[in-house]
């Protein structure tokens, strides 16, 4: 009988566990002990923050108490380690906290990344890995959950843009590439690589839905080339890029599928501005190409309220990866 009682508490315990579900990270205050970081990590004006996204994110930003264990949780076993140092002062935490604030998730809604993001979102400073044999240190600025990054954190994000010159010098690194972002193109060029994989993968699983208007036009059988002027030019056809990185923008001869072409027209808008646009695709060579960007970017910002445009600099500074 005991046995009985004892596998039936067993059966309960395990369907509590197997209910989890996003939702649960949307808890109220009593609930956040339930993490395993004490959460709120203290009463500051930047913890007030990192309540309201917890609250409207579920997302757990984490600034102190991480350890190399937490860092390295990972689905895949990785031939080198990430570690970072603690913040040295208050201000760093408040920099990054705000960097968090007013960069990411400013251009983000609830709608567009639930399910898409970890329950965990660490910050730190000074964070570096190597690749063993070599002892020669390595900048890490992102860690990406593993659904943006195979090789990334099982059930974290992190993010460092803090790094102190006397640890910069002691690990052999340039002192000038470990600079902290100050102008508008400065944080737009860190801002632009974390919000690429994010937005990718909420259009990946259908968070972003690409509306059958966008597919209006396309031929995704025909092959297509490189060739121009040729009406089966990659870029007449409107086929952006078969790249995978932030600013790389390769006119290539396999055919995207049309998901993955959708979101290569929101990280053209991400990048380019109209004269950026106007200078690599002008409208008198590419006018359906031109008319499906517009198409996109007004279609996320009334169906979405996502502003690419506020996501881009201003100004047209950076230099794209063409081919």
């Amino acid at each position: 009988m005991k046995l009985k009682y004892f596998l039936y508490g067993l059966a309960v315990s395990l369907l509590l566990v197997s209910c989890y579900s996003e939702d649960a990270l949307h808890a109220d205050d009593d609930e956040y002990g339930a993490i395993r970081f004490n959460f709120p990590q203290g009463n500051n004006t930047w913890d007030d923050d990192i309540v309201k996204i917890a609250d409207d994110f579920g997302i757990y930003i984490i600034y102190k108490d991480i350890t190399i264990a937490d860092m390295n949780r990972s689905w895949i076993t990785a031939n080198y380690t990430y570690w970072a140092d603690p913040f040295d002062s208050d201000a760093n935490i408040e920099w990054s906290v705000n960097f968090l604030r007013d960069h990411i998730f400013a251009h983000l809604t609830p709608e567009v990344i639930k399910g898409v993001f970890p329950p965990y979102y660490y910050l730190v400073q000074d964070c570096y890995y190597n690749l063993p044999p070599s002892t020669s240190y390595r900048f890490q600025r992102n860690i990406f959950f593993n659904k943006m990054m195979p090789a990334g954190g099982m059930d974290f994000m992190l993010t460092c843009q803090i790094y102190t010159e006397e640890k910069m010098i002691e690990r052999g690194l340039n002192v000038a590439d470990g600079k902290t972002p100050e102008t508008p193109v400065e944080f737009w060029n860190r801002r632009g690589p974390i919000l690429y994989p994010i937005l990718r993968l909420a259009v990946s699983a259908g968070n972003i839905v690409v509306p059958a208007e966008f597919l209006e036009g396309f031929d995704y059988i025909t092959p297509i080339n490189r060739n121009f002027p040729d009406p089966n030019n990659a870029w007449t056809r409107g086929m952006v890029t078969v790249s995978d990185l932030w600013g790389y923008f390769w006119q290539g001869t396999t055919r995207p599928t049309p998901e993955a072409n959708f979101f290569q027209y929101m990280h053209m808008t991400m990048f380019f501005n109209d004269e950026g646009l106007e200078e690599w695709w002008p409208e008198a060579d590419y006018p359906f190409l031109r008319s499906k960007q517009r198409f996109v970017r007004d279609y996320l910002k009334q169906e979405y309220g996502l502003d690419l445009d506020a996501v881009r600099a201003s100004g047209y500074s950076l230099t794209p990866f063409m081919n």
